[in-house]
């Protein structure tokens, strides 16, 4: 019987290691072992913010006009691309990286002719996609 579910990269243990686990020697049960096993991974991972194995990850969220976004994955390795309603962000520049952390806090600081405080912000309702490897 061929296989109607796929094995995400990602997962934390293969098909073959559940079914000897729990002395299952047969293949009727391929696609819900891997629909549990993709689920399970899924699972613990968005519990714990973290990926357990390496991959790519884009994010599509919205601004909700504060000025810290906490990332679902971390932590992060490298941060491939950020835009703020389709402009591209520069770290450092417009926002801080924490990877460990995995949250990117937009700066605040104060103006030359003033001492009025800038806080810069994840603009309320603007489409922010995320690119990283965590």
């Amino acid at each position: 019987m061929p296989n109607l579910q796929a094995l995400q990269d990602w997962a934390l243990v293969t098909p073959q290691q559940v079914k000897t686990h729990v002395r299952i020697d047969n293949d009727d049960d391929d696609d819900l072992i891997i629909l549990l096993i993709n689920a399970a991974t899924k699972k613990c991972e968005d519990h714990c913010r973290r990926a357990f194995i390496q991959r790519s990850v884009t994010e599509n969220r919205i601004g909700d006009g504060g000025n810290i976004l906490l990332l679902n994955k971390r932590p992060v390795d490298t941060l491939s691309s950020i835009t703020l309603d389709g402009s591209t962000l520069t770290e450092d520049d417009d926002f801080t990286l924490y990877k460990e952390e995995g949250y990117m806090e937009r700066p605040v600081g104060t103006s030359f002719w003033s001492a009025d405080i800038t806080r810069l912000s994840w603009t309320k309702g603007a489409k922010i996609v995320i690119t990283y490897t965590a």
